[in-house]
């Protein structure tokens, strides 16, 4: 993986915590990970 990569996948990650933790969120937030065994974690929420 790249830097560039890594330090993007980490944002989506910490938008991720954000959305999860403050229950706001204003975009689609989609969150991937591979690790091991390719663990997907995807999560869409809309603005209410």
């Amino acid at each position: 993986m790249t830097t560039l990569f890594r330090e993007r996948e980490r944002g989506r990650e910490l938008d991720y915590m954000r959305c999860l933790t403050t229950g706001i969120c204003s975009e689609k937030c989609v969150v991937r990970r591979f690790r091991h065994c390719a663990n997907i974690i995807e999560c869409t929420y809309t603005n209410l």
